[in-house]
């Protein structure tokens, strides 16, 4: 399940990465965005990822539908 973190709303409070640190990280530097990341490995569960997606304080993470993921 693909998902995007909309850096103009994050404020890197860092909940997503404590429920699925497969899927997203902290970028160091970056004024402490979080960023989706390409999990080949051990990806999280789609359970987990709308955890996320529900749980982010400002509704800065959504699923991106299977046709975009991977376009430009």
């Amino acid at each position: 399940m693909p998902t995007r973190v909309d850096p103009k709303i994050c404020i890197g409070c860092g909940v997503c990465v404590a429920i699925c640190p497969n899927s997203y990280s902290l970028v160091p530097g970056e004024d402490g965005l979080i960023v989706s990341k390409e999990s080949e490995t051990q990806p999280d569960t789609e359970t987990l990822l709308k955890e996320t997606i529900e749980d982010c304080p400002v509704g800065a993470i959504s699923q991106i539908s299977e046709q975009t993921h991977g376009t430009a």
